[in-house]
């Protein structure tokens, strides 16, 4: 464990602040994290009307990954390209050992679509085998 104080002046403006710097520990409850895991990611997207529960699986949806951080947290200086596909009848497009940590998703619907590109992401879990689901937002 460290610490110490920040100094700022901003403006003619000064204050400070004291900042404790914590050794990271392991968590200790639950299974052990898994180095890869294998993602189902389904895209829905919802069907207009005055039923709001109402989706539908949304194919030909153009889906690319990108790896952001590690297992712990850590940013990536540069995301790493994690692999891209397609969703299929299903809405489906699965993408196998992808390495633990977080992820940035973005679903870019087929031309016509009524659905909007969408952007989200995801933390991997101590599951070897992960499904997301993804709403797609409807165009303005």
């Amino acid at each position: 464990m460290s610490g110490g104080k920040v100094y700022a002046t901003v403006d003619g403006f000064s204050d400070s602040a004291t900042v404790m710097v914590l050794p990271v520990s392991p968590p200790t409850d639950g299974p052990p994290a898994v180095a890869e895991f294998n993602l189902k990611l389904v895209a829905i997207g919802p069907i207009p009307g005055t039923d709001t529960t109402r989706s539908e699986r949304v194919a030909g949806v153009a889906v690319t990954l990108k790896r952001t951080g590690g297992i712990r947290g850590d940013t990536l200086t540069t995301p790493e390209d994690a692999g891209s596909g397609v969703t299929d009848a299903n809405g489906e497009a699965k993408f196998n050992k992808l390495k633990a940590g977080t992820y940035a998703i973005v679903l870019t619907p087929p031309a016509g679509s009524p659905y909007a590109r969408t952007e989200t992401g995801i933390v991997s879990s101590n599951l070897a085998e992960f499904t997301a689901v993804v709403a797609l937002q409807r165009r303005p």
